[in-house]
């Protein structure tokens, strides 16, 4: 009897054990999966007229995907760009500077009212596969008041609605920036924070404001969220905003490097009715002292959080919330001008800003004890007709500007989540020739058009000729011409 209790214990213990085992299992599974770093952000960024495949190893090719490129070239972003994807990581549509394009690089709609300002893409809706619609924001000058403006693209129609104001600043300005939250309840409602400053010295003309739109881009409430104690003019000066992923951190470099004033912005917003602000500066360099852009991205996992900003020709510099270090991102000179975007492949990308290196897009790993530029593999160099071409992360306006040619995404986002259905295959034609003096009529039926499609659009890549003699109707049918196509 008492081996039997013995025995009975030990097969408890037994179980205990193995139930124990399976929740440190389960721990260690979930703990691999916060620490493996997987944001699913952009499998592919459309810099036009290239795309980069952002896997382990980059990947660069043409956005257009024709054998005969020479009619049909996609235009060469030069200030701001962004992209959307389908399910299939094929191209949806892309912005390049204030115009959007279909994948076949055919305008939709007329040219957004905007110059160099920041392009943010959400779904509109609940986007699902019978619903294409997403909401495009950015930022420009109305009446000396620089306004947040929504626009509204439907890609099943191939349509984009005029500008809609969101939100509008109470001050005099034309600079800014604005970044914008994941979704943070079940309504899909976002945040919009945007940011604007004079540059004035000595004065407090310069402010953040948070926007709240529904799963529609409309606003359902704005507030003055913050204005620095002093210098706010200066300091809120800025082209671009980021939120850190966990939505509670708003970082910023000041566009003006003015004496006794400090470059960089961290901002707590865990507490949104009572933010807290650190200003700091990037001790003993000398390179940082000139106008212009400084890019700066977060990247966050269980170990914390980390800031990275460049430090104009000092390179690029990575720090932490308290600001308790400073290290530099060896061999990084080159790059400290540049906008510094986090990718899937958990590397973040910065542009070249040497005329040596025309096109050429490096990479550094965030998470890395010593973070250093890579090189190898992990770079790429934009192209053009296999020429490399300038990523304009690099210009001479107000002493060294880039602009946001990389794509601007949400930090946090999962973009698994809200890929689109593709759309219905679009016929395409490089050169058709219709030549019949008999009387014909195109209609959307398969057999009474040359391509045989029912629906959709018929894409020209190079040429459609009807000669003189033709006697041809076409009936409703949509066609869509490439760059340069006749």
């Amino acid at each position: 009897m008492k081996q039997f209790k013995i025995l009975k214990k030990m097969k408890k213990n037994l179980k205990s054990r193995k139930a124990g085992r399976k929740l440190i299992y389960a721990l260690v599974a979930i703990l691999i999966s916060i620490c493996s770093n997987t944001q699913a952000q952009l499998h592919r960024w459309a810099i036009a007229p290239a795309q980069v495949e952002m896997a382990t190893n980059p990947l660069v090719s043409d956005i257009l995907e024709y054998p005969n490129q020479a009619n049909a070239l996609a235009p060469t972003v030069d200030k701001v760009g962004n992209s959307k994807y389908d399910s299939n990581n094929d191209l949806l549509f892309y912005v390049s500077d204030n115009k959007v394009y279909d994948k076949y690089s055919s305008q939709i709609g007329n040219s957004l009212a905007v110059s160099n300002a920041e392009i943010s893409i959400v779904p509109f809706g609940d986007n699902g596969p019978c619903q294409k619609k997403f909401s495009i924001f950015t930022m420009l000058t109305i009446g000396n008041q620089l306004s947040i403006l929504k626009y509204e693209l439907d890609m099943l129609n191939y349509t984009l609605s005029t500008a809609m104001l969101i939100d509008q600043f109470t001050i005099l300005n034309e600079f800014g920036a604005i970044a914008i939250s994941k979704t943070f309840n079940t309504n899909g409602d976002r945040y919009i924070y945007a940011i604007c400053g004079t540059g004035t010295l000595s004065a407090q003309s310069g402010q953040i404001r948070r926007i709240t739109i529904d799963n529609h881009g409309n606003t359902l409430s704005a507030m003055l969220l913050f204005t620095p104690p002093i210098q706010a003019a200066v300091r809120c000066m800025t082209a671009e905003l980021d939120l850190s992923p966990d939505g509670n951190y708003l970082l910023w470099a000041s566009y003006l490097n003015s004496p006794g004033i400090q470059r960089y912005s961290l901002l707590d917003i865990t507490n949104p009715n009572t933010p807290i602000y650190h200003p700091f500066d990037i001790p003993n360099i000398g390179g940082n002292n000139a106008n212009g852009f400084r890019g700066v991205e977060f990247s966050q996992n269980l170990a914390g959080t980390k800031l990275f900003v460049g430090a104009g020709a000092d390179g690029v510099y990575e720090t932490d919330l308290t600001q308790s270090y400073y290290n530099k991102v060896f061999q990084s000179n080159d790059y400290g001008f540049s906008q510094i975007e986090f990718a899937e492949n958990g590397l973040m990308y910065v542009a070249s800003n040497n005329s040596v290196n025309i096109g050429l897009v490096n990479a550094f790993d965030p998470f890395a004890f010593m973070p250093a530029m890579l090189g190898g593999t992990k770079k790429f160099t934009l192209i053009k007709n296999l020429t490399p071409f300038v990523c304009p992360n690099f210009t001479t306006f107000l002493g060294n500007t880039p602009f946001r040619t990389l794509p601007d995404q949400i930090d946090g986002e999962d973009y698994s989540l809200n890929l689109s259905a593709p759309n219905p295959q679009t016929a395409s034609t490089d050169v058709y020739i219709h030549n019949a003096a008999l009387p014909v009529i195109w209609t959307y039926n398969s057999s009474n058009n040359p391509w045989a499609v029912s629906s959709g659009a018929v894409q020209v890549i190079s040429e459609l000729r009807i000669t003189g003699n033709s006697h041809l109707t076409i009936d409703n049918m949509k066609f869509q011409f490439s760059p340069n196509a006749k």
